[in-house]
Formats: structure tokens, C-alpha cells, sequence
């Protein structure tokens, strides 16, 4: 395989290892050929340079050969002699990934951001990885920063294409996944179907049941019919359950949730979370691209009893944010942030309550 390499940026993606572009026609296995690499071409050694420049060279003059192993060995060596060799961490990081050791690779590139912010390289293959490992969200912020860095890159620009491609698939299969899915009522019923309405956005539409047509009775079947008892008088209250008497000022609401982290159906299982408390979601949007830190509830003139009654319902503190209107006739707009994604919403997020309900709702295909 041909592999096209840069000078003391290893480029992924691609990756890039390092400035002046050369090739390199050095064997690659077959394992990494899926992960187009740039490579820098090695400038020469001096009397004076330092064990840990040394080795750095060595490492990139293998890496640009195809000689994986003994470059790593190399960039190993490196960071024996200088843990803070900013180039040796990238490099390093290039062969991680190009081996499909992810989260090796992401914790080099993350230690290299740290050491040298500015280098667009280096935000280049952190968010080139990111990529790879379907973590789009995190990907964009990184190939965005790597281009405000450098607007000249190509491979960047490159890498953002092929970003752009795999939100779109994403997109097209999120929407496919939650089209016409049913979500639960806390009774077990079904509350409606999630529409896709466009992109990043979907709404809860009831379900259109057809009335259902009661079978011919035969001349001998009627004869031995029991006439049906008599109605009881409906004397009988339905009990009340006090942990849904919050609620009732939101049963008639328009309720958006909508997914400001980034984290994976944040939106939808939240919605299938408050859906069992008895809270109905009418629409589930994204805020890319995801910076939202702390939660938020957005509400409009006259909902101060409905916004009151959700933020009970709610695991975490949010913030409360009065606006003159919000979009496609809302009243409530739940944005979730990024103090929405730890583990004890995470815990919450999945609880189950016991009962027929939860049984019954068990028996639905989850949100995607």
C-alpha cells in the first residue's frame, strides 16, 4: 500500500505525523491499511541533538517506512527521555490508532493537546480518531478547532468532509430507528409514535387505532349466549398516587426535550424517563454542536406551574430561562447539558419501576 507522509506532524486521515510532503511506498500490514497516514520526512541528525530528538527521528524515518513495531519502539524511547516530547506522543498516537487501539491513541493525542494546544495536527488526529470511533459530536469540536488552526489544511478539510458523510448516515439511521416507535405511558399505554419531522427533529403524534370489528355471531352460537350482567354503579373512586399529582400540570403541555450534550439518546431516554413519571414529551431535537454545560428549562409566559412541576421530576438543578416564544408552539423546553450525562443520571435515566407497567413497557422496543 502507498502511504503519503508529512514532516513533524504525522497526519492521520487522515492522521498526520509531521511538514514538507513526501511518499513513502513501505509495506503497510493489512490490519492498518484502512488508515491513511502523513508522515513527516526525518531532517538530518546533529553532534549535539538530544537523546530524545534522536530517537524521535529514528522513530519517524520507520514510521514513514511502514515499520510500525520499530517505530514505536522509537517514540517509546523518546518519551523515556523527555515525557513531555510533544511530537513522540503524536506519533505514537498515529501507530495506536492505526493498530485500532482506540483509547490508547485518544489519550496520546489528549496528552499532546495538552502539551501543545495550538497545534492543529494534533487537534486534527484527536478529532480524526474521534471520528473512527463513531464519537461524532466530539469529532466536529475537534476537526473545527484543527481547521480554525490551520484554514490552509487540506487533510483537515478533508477530514471534515468525511465527518459531514458520517453525520448524515448517522441522521438518516437515528430517524429510520425511531420512525412510528411507540412510547409508553406510566399506565403501560401507548402515549403516541415519534415522527421524524426533519432532521434532528422529532415530534410525538398520536396513534390512529382502527376500530375493531367485532366477529358475525351465528344463529347457534346466539342461543347459547348468556345475556351480559348489568353495569355496577361506578361508585368507586380511582385512587389517586400522590408521586403523580405534580403532573397534572403538564398532562395538557408541549414539552420539548432536547439532547445539548452529545451523549448518545441523552433526548430520548430522558423523554422515556419522565413518560413513566407520567410526563408527556411532544418533541425531541438536538442542540448541536453540543456545548450546553448546565441544564436548562426555557418556558414561556403563564407556565411558571408546569415548569415548577417538571423541575420535580427532575434528578439535577437547572437553570430557569424565561423567553417571549419558543419554536413549533412549545411551552417547555428541557435542554439537557452536560451535568446531565454522570452516573447518577445515567442510574436514573435506566431505573425501571416496578409493576405491570414497567412489564408492559418492557415488552416495547426501546428508543433508539
Amino acid at each position: 500500500m502507498k502511504t503519503t507522509v508529512f514532516a513533524s506532524t504525522l497526519l492521520l486521515g487522515g492522521l498526520v505525523g509531521c511538514a514538507t510532503s513526501t511518499t513513502s511506498t513501505g509495506p503497510l500490514p493489512a490490519s492498518v491499511a484502512r488508515v491513511p497516514v502523513t508522515v513527516t520526512p526525518a531532517p538530518a541528525a546533529t553532534p549535539n541533538m538530544p537523546s530524545s530528538e534522536m530517537s524521535y527521528l529514528l522513530a519517524l524515518r520507520a514510521h514513514g517506512q511502514g515499520q510500525l513495531r520499530l517505530a514505536a519502539e522509537h517514540y517509546a524511547r523518546a518519551l523515556a527521555a523527555d515525557k513531555n516530547h510533544v511530537g513522540a506522543h503524536n506519533g505514537l498516537g498515529v501507530i495506536r490508532a492505526q493498530e485500532g487501539r482506540t483509547e490508547e491513541a485518544l489519550a496520546l493525542f489528549a496528552r499532546s493537546r495538552e502539551l501543545s494546544p495550538k497545534s492543529a495536527h494534533v487537534h486534527n488526529n484527536l478529532g480524526y480518531t474521534l471520528l473512527q470511533a463513531d464519537r461524532l459530536a466530539e469529532a466536529r469540536l475537534a476537526l473545527k478547532l484543527a481547521m480554525e488552526l490551520d484554514p490552509t489544511s487540506v487533510q483537515t478539510l478533508h477530514n471534515l468532509r468525511l465527518l459531514s458523510d458520517a453525520e448524515r448516515r448517522a441522521q438518516a439511521a437515528a430517524a429510520e430507528a425511531v420512525r412510528e416507535q411507540p412510547v409508553v405511558k406510566a399506565s403501560g399505554e401507548a402515549a403516541g409514535a415519534l415522527v421524524v419531522v426533519a432532521p434532528q427533529i422529532y415530534e410525538l403524534r398520536a396513534i390512529t387505532a382502527q376500530p375493531a370489528v367485532a366477529p358475525p355471531v351465528t344463529a347457534a352460537v346466539a342461543a347459547t349466549m348468556s345475556p351480559a350482567p348489568a353495569p355496577a354503579e361506578a361508585t368507586a373512586k380511582v385512587p389517586t398516587n400522590p408521586s403523580l399529582a405534580t403532573t397534572t400540570a403538564l398532562r395538557s403541555l408541549r414539552l420539548e426535550v432536547t439532547n445539548g450534550a452529545g451523549v448518545e439518546r441523552l433526548a430520548r431516554r430522558t423523554a422515556t424517563q419522565l413518560a413513566r413519571s407520567g410526563v408527556r414529551v411532544s418533541r425531541l431535537t438536538n442542540q448541536m454542536p453540543y456545548r450546553q454545560v448546565r441544564t436548562q428549562i426555557r418556558y414561556v409566559a403563564g407556565q411558571e406551574a408546569a415548569l415548577q412541576a417538571l423541575v420535580q421530576h427532575l434528578p439535577v438543578a437547572v437553570e430557569r430561562v424565561a423567553v417571549s416564544s419558543l419554536p413549533a408552539g412549545m411551552q417547555l423546553k428541557l435542554v439537557l447539558g452536560r451535568d446531565f450525562s454522570g452516573q447518577a443520571i445515567v442510574a436514573w435515566i435506566d431505573q425501571q419501576e416496578a409493576g405491570p407497567a414497567t412489564a408492559q413497557a418492557q415488552k416495547t422496543a426501546p428508543l433508539s
